[in-house]
């Protein structure tokens, strides 16, 4: 799991502690979610007969990744979101 230490960073928090400690539980919990959806993407990469490494996936951190995916490939409908842009 990647490091949460960004949580700590009071910037942008608000500074009442009880909203603090609801947003510190919101953030995580989007963290969390975007840990899923990337080890649900390899799953799904790899249940698609895909014997790619997938690894640099689910190794990232923060809320966008890339996937080395070609335009092609994400073309197709989806339940969320690529883009074809690429660094």
């Amino acid at each position: 799991m990647p490091s949460l230490t960004y949580l700590t960073n009071p910037r942008g928090a608000p500074s009442n502690s009880e909203l603090t400690a609801e947003w510190r539980k919101e953030v995580k919990g989007m963290a969390d979610r975007i840990i899923t959806m990337r080890d649900r993407l390899v799953h799904g990469l790899k249940e698609a007969g895909s014997t790619r490494d997938w690894t640099h996936i689910t190794d990232q951190i923060g809320m966008f990744c890339f996937s080395g995916l070609s335009p092609e490939q994400v073309s197709v409908p989806l339940s969320f979101s690529l883009t074809t842009e690429q660094p």
